[in-house]
C-alpha cells in the first residue's frame, strides 16, 4: 500500500513537471542513470528533467511528518555524486525550518504538494468545471426495407465485409447534431431518420434503413475530490501549479497560470443505462492554453447496453 501511494505521488509530480516544462525538455519517471564514478552501476532517480542537456533530478517523499535536514543532506551528497545541476525535493508533508535553510545554501529546490482546505478552494477564482455528457437512447427501432418478401429464417443482421457491427456508429453522427439543441438537457425528443450503415439482412443489402428512437442528454457535473497546491514552502501565495481531482480520480486537471493539462482514467467511468458516453466538457471560465491531454481507457466506455429492436419491411408493403 505504501509503495502504491509513493508511486502515485511520483506520477503526480511527473505530470506537474510535464506541464511546467517547455519544449524540448524531457521529463522521465523512474529513470536509471549511470554513476559517473562507476559506470556499470545504475542509480534510480524518481524523476529526471533534461533541459536540453541540463539535468535536474526530482526526488519525492510522501510522509506524515515534515522532512528534516537529514533528507536534504542526503540529497546534497547525491547531487555532488551524480554531477547534476540541481535537485528538486518534493514533500507531501512540508519541511522543517532547518531543512528549508540548508536546502537554500546547496541548490536543493524544495517543493510541497498539499491539499487546500475548503475555504481556500472557495477563494480560488480559477476552478475548472468538468462535466460528463451522455446521450440516452430508448425505444430504439431499426426498420430494414427489403426488395423481396422471400427471406430465409432465422433473420441475421451482419456488417459488410464480415466486420463486427459497431452500433455506436449509428448514433455517433446523431449525437453531434443534438449538441446544437440545448433543450435536450430538460426534455426528450422522438425522431425517425434514414441512416446509411453497412448492414446486411441475411447477406443482402436492404433498400433502406431507418432508425427511430427517443433521446435525451444527461449532463453530470463532476464532483471535486481535492484541490492540491504545488509550491515552494516559503511563499504560500504563489502556486507553481494547482491540481484538481474529480470523481475518484477519473479526471485530473493541472493549471499553471493559463497553461493547462488534463489526465483522465476514463475506464473508471460508469456509463448510465441506455446511454452512450459522448464527451467531457471543460469550462475554465477564461481562455487557456491546453498543453497536453492524456486519456486512458477511452475504448472501455465506448460500448453500451443500448437495446435495439429489429423490424423488417418489404418494398411492396406499407408499414
Amino acid at each position: 500500500m505504501i509503495e502504491k501511494l509513493s508511486t502515485e505521488f511520483e506520477h503526480q509530480i511527473e505530470r506537474i513537471h510535464q506541464l511546467l516544462e517547455e519544449e524540448p525538455s524531457k521529463v522521465t519517471w523512474n529513470d536509471k542513470v549511470r554513476d559517473p564514478d562507476n559506470p556499470t552501476q545504475l542509480r534510480q532517480i524518481d524523476i529526471t528533467i533534461d533541459r536540453n542537456g541540463t539535468i535536474i533530478h526530482v526526488e519525492c517523499r510522501i510522509h506524515k511528518s515534515p522532512q528534516d535536514v537529514t533528507w536534504i543532506e542526503e540529497l546534497i551528497g547525491r547531487r555532488c555524486s551524480l554531477r547534476v545541476e540541481a535537485i528538486i525535493a518534493v514533500s507531501s508533508s512540508g519541511f522543517t525550518d532547518g531543512a528549508i535553510k540548508k536546502a537554500a545554501q546547496f541548490n536543493i529546490h524544495i517543493r510541497t504538494l498539499q491539499t487546500l482546505a475548503d475555504e481556500e478552494i472557495r477563494l480560488w477564482g480559477n476552478m475548472a468545471r468538468p462535466t460528463l455528457v451522455f446521450y440516452e437512447f430508448t425505444e430504439n427501432r431499426l426498420l430494414f426495407t427489403l426488395s423481396s418478401r422471400y427471406i430465409s429464417t432465422p433473420v441475421l443482421i451482419t456488417a459488410e465485409g464480415a466486420r463486427t457491427i459497431e452500433w455506436r456508429g449509428l448514433f455517433e453522427p446523431l449525437m453531434a447534431c443534438f449538441d446544437s439543441e440545448p433543450y435536450l438537457d430538460n426534455v426528450s425528443k422522438t425522431f425517425n431518420v434514414e441512416i446509411f450503415a453497412p448492414l446486411l439482412v441475411n447477406g443482402a443489402k436492404p433498400l433502406k434503413i431507418e432508425l427511430s428512437s427517443t433521446v435525451r442528454r444527461i449532463s453530470q457535473p463532476m464532483a471535486v475530490d481535492a484541490v492540491l497546491r504545488y509550491a515552494t514552502p516559503d511563499d504560500s501565495d504563489t502556486d507553481l501549479t494547482r491540481v484538481q481531482r474529480h470523481s475518484d480520480g477519473i479526471v485530473e486537471i493541472l493549471q499553471s497560470s493559463d497553461d493547462v493539462a488534463l489526465a483522465s482514467d476514463i475506464a473508471k467511468l460508469v456509463v448510465p443505462q441506455n446511454c452512450f458516453f459522448h464527451t467531457l466538457f471543460m469550462d475554465f471560465g477564461r481562455p487557456i492554453n491546453m498543453k497536453w491531454a492524456k486519456v486512458n481507457g477511452l475504448h472501455a466506455v465506448m460500448a453500451s447496453d443500448v437495446k435495439i429492436e429489429m423490424l423488417l419491411k418489404y418494398a411492396s408493403e406499407p408499414m
